[in-house]
Parts: structure tokens; C-alpha cells; sequence
């Protein structure tokens, strides 16, 4: 069993797409409590095409990625946007963890920045 020890904004994903193919979110939900395990930068770098300028060869890119808990009566899908100190994430896995015993205990919460 772990303790929220934060609480961040969830905006779930609707499930269906407006007119541009653009997924529609539902109402954000403040003050969903969770905890932040992991929050780590990660420099990667960029693509560089044969016709594009050699001062790109050498440019990277910044993606930020974060491990999260939540408790198990919060309801945590993929796609789902997560928001808490000023990181935008979307959630690319989620994973039930269970205690001992074999009952749902937290969810673990696999996601990465989203563009704004």
C-alpha cells in the first residue's frame, strides 16, 4: 500500500474523434491524488534528412517521461492526459499491482510528455 503524496489533473479521453480526427477530451478532474516515482529528462537525437541543413545534424530533442502511482478506486486509461507542476504527460501504459493477498492495490502509470 503506498500514500498519495500529490495531487495532479486527469482529463479523460472521450473515446471519440471531432471532425479532424482530433480525440475529445472530457472535463478535466482536479485534485486526483497520486504519487510520482519517476520523472526523467531524456535527450534524444533528432532525425536529419539528406536534404535538410548540416546545422540540424547535431540538434536533440528533449521528451520527458514519468512513472506514477495512483490508488486503485482512480480509473487511469491510455491516452489519457495527465497534468501536475506545470508537465503535461499523456498515458502510454498502465499497470494493476496488486498486494499479497492478490487484490488491486495501486495502478502504475507509464507516461510521457505530451505536445501542447
Amino acid at each position: 500500500m503506498f500514500i498519495p503524496n500529490q495531487t495532479c489533473q486527469l482529463t479523460r479521453i472521450s473515446g471519440v474523434n471531432d471532425r479532424y480526427g482530433e480525440p475529445i477530451f472530457l472535463d478535466p478532474i482536479d485534485g486526483v491524488e497520486c504519487a510520482l516515482v519517476k520523472l526523467e529528462p531524456v535527450y534524444q537525437h533528432t532525425s536529419v534528412r539528406a536534404d535538410s541543413s548540416a546545422s540540424r545534424a547535431n540538434a536533440e530533442e528533449m521528451t520527458i517521461t514519468a512513472v506514477m502511482l495512483f490508488p486503485a478506486f482512480v480509473t487511469v486509461a491510455q491516452n489519457d492526459v495527465i497534468q501536475f507542476d506545470g508537465y503535461r504527460l499523456e498515458v502510454k501504459m498502465v499497470h494493476p499491482r496488486h498486494n499479497v493477498l492478490g487484490q488491486l492495490d495501486h495502478f502504475e502509470v507509464h507516461a510521457a510528455a505530451k505536445e501542447m
